[in-house]
């Protein structure tokens, strides 16, 4: 008598983990009243593997294994479970057709367990959520789209499902439609898949089924995907993006622990400590006249004013504020910036779309700007938003905002070492963006294309005027300095090390220099291993 072999082949986003999760919670009733087994899930892996690869020969050889397993098995009938049999999530890959090898799959599947009457059954999900519930999953992950709509043109949607399917040549292939759960019903997807797998509908007849905690696979909250967008679309360091996703993933995972509940903190715990602010500046007689005028700008840069408090409570929970996206109210504020409402205003419409932690940020450093009754508030809330929610920040401000938070180390930060990060960073910053901004005014291109390894004209700083492409290690050395500086602190140490990475994945000077000098073939000696960022360009 030949056996029967139940296969759901998902797709993606169809409720898969809650159909496997039943599946595994009722064995021993499936083996004990229905003598019926799951397909093991080492022979799920290997063929899945194989199917992601197209290795279609090792494909066969391990179907082969499974069917000697079945033949071999003394029950009747097996379920078998997986979302990947399918192909990859769309995305994942570089092809642009989703599941464009299901047919293969089928009938390959078919002809090896020919031992065995197999039964395919896919979910078929209205295009528009599944769309939201695929990208939103593919953002958890990775960067390669940066909206719907391009994900949406990249993998052919239109007629989603009847180009999928068409391929499919079985008789004992099902589509099945899709069903979200609903309030009185925790069996959701299970219970339409039941419909269609009688030993299925009999285990849910069984007194003693077990209906654990299902999860609902709906389409994902928005302000989650726009979240994930924004750190796609942003100009953070793989890495940053990459740690950035997760916290955020995890945490809308976890919504039920995150209540907005008030930490049990005083100013004290949260690292603060009190500075002189505004800095004095004190001189010596014999002070250089020449800089006289600019010691009055810096003397003038901090403002004392009455501004009301708008911060939250200091001991508020921090982390609601990284998983809601700013909306800024109407338009672009005609007003000044004086006033600390009005500058919260504008600071929202520059903070459109990001979690509203980067506002907060933002908020902090402008009151810190400033001379305020609230200082010390506003340093305390600065220091945890480093402290508890550096890798959304990391992932999602754009460079000018690490340089305003490396100034604001500099001028309250609470050890010396963050002093000193904070100052070695934002000119570090601002130097390189004072020179890159001087060649975009000369029309000269960002990625550089001279001819010329030495200078051709005079520097105009006497003392400063040696230099010659691949025969210094002055980049090599600023670069390693800085991040060693950067290790003195962990908290203001990441911010710095995050510009580290963004200034050595962009056109700059560095990145020039190398780029010159593999382009010339520069390799003299004893600066043969100095490039920028000790490693040569891709």
């Amino acid at each position: 008598m030949k056996k029967t072999i139940y296969i759901h082949m998902g797709p993606h986003k169809t409720g898969s983990t809650s159909i496997q999760k039943f599946i595994r919670q009722n064995a021993r009733l499936l083996r004990k009243f229905h003598n019926v087994e799951e397909v093991p899930l080492v022979y799920t892996k290997k063929i899945v593997e194989h199917i992601r690869l197209g290795s279609w020969q090792e494909l066969r050889e391990v179907l082969a294994e499974l069917n000697n397993y079945i033949s071999e098995c003394q029950c009747e009938a097996f379920l078998w479970s997986s979302e990947d049999l399918s192909g990859d999530l769309p995305g994942r890959r570089g092809g642009k057709k989703p599941y464009y090898h299901l047919g293969r799959v089928v009938s390959e599947i078919q002809e090896a367990l020919h031992g065995a009457n197999c039964y395919f059954y896919f979910f078929r999900r209205e295009p528009s959520d599944w769309l939201e519930s695929a990208f939103a999953q593919h953002l958890k992950y990775r960067s390669r789209f940066r909206s719907a709509e391009e994900f949406k043109s990249w993998m052919h949607f239109e007629n989603l499902w009847d180009k999928v399917i068409q391929g499919v040549q079985c008789d004992n292939f099902f589509v099945l439609d899709f069903k979200k759960f609903k309030k009185d019903d925790a069996l959701g997807v299970v219970r339409v898949l039941a419909d269609a797998i009688p030993v299925l509908d009999q285990l849910l007849s069984n007194e003693g089924v077990t209906i654990g905690e299902l999860r609902e696979n709906v389409t994902p909250p928005r302000e989650l995907v726009e979240i994930l967008e924004c750190i796609a679309n942003s100009g953070a360091s793989d890495s940053a993006k990459a740690a950035a996703r997760a916290v955020i993933r995890d945490s809308f995972d976890n919504t039920e622990q995150i209540s907005g509940a008030k930490k049990e903190r005083t100013l004290k715990e949260t690292g603060s400590s009190r500075s002189v602010w505004p800095p004095i500046l004190r001189v010596r007689e014999d002070f250089p006249e020449r800089l006289l005028p600019l010691l009055d700008r810096s003397r003038a840069r901090v403002l004392t004013q009455s501004q009301p408090d708008i911060l939250p409570d200091i001991t508020e929970d921090l982390r609601p504020y990284s998983l809601r996206v700013v909306r800024p109210d109407g338009e672009w504020p005609q007003t000044g910036r004086s006033k600390i409402e009005d500058q919260a205003a504008i600071l929202k419409h520059r903070f459109s779309g990001l979690p509203e932690s980067s506002f907060l940020l933002g908020l902090t450093i402008s009151y810190l700007r400033r001379n305020t009754p609230v200082t010390e508030k506003a340093k305390a809330l600065f220091t945890r938003l480093w402290e508890e929610e550096y890798d959304v920040l990391l992932g999602v401000l754009p460079a000018r905002w690490l340089i305003s938070s490396l100034q604001t180390y500099f001028d309250h930060g609470s050890s010396e070492a963050q002093k000193i990060i904070g100052a070695s960073g934002y000119f570090y910053a601002n130097m390189i963006k004072i020179y890159e901004g001087e060649r975009s005014i000369d029309g000269l291109s960002p990625e550089g294309n001279s001819e010329n390894t030495t200078p051709v004209t005079e520097s105009g700083f006497i003392g400063l005027d040696r230099y010659k492409i691949g025969a210094t290690d002055l980049l090599l050395n600023t670069n390693a300095l800085l991040l060693e500086i950067s290790l003195r602190d962990e908290a203001s140490g990441r911010v710095l090390q995050e510009f580290i990475l963004r200034t050595a994945a962009a056109h700059n000077v560095f990145t020039r220099h190398d780029r010159y000098r593999k382009r010339h073939n520069i390799n003299e000696k004893p600066f043969s291993n100095c490039w920028s960022f000790f490693n040569p360009p891709s």
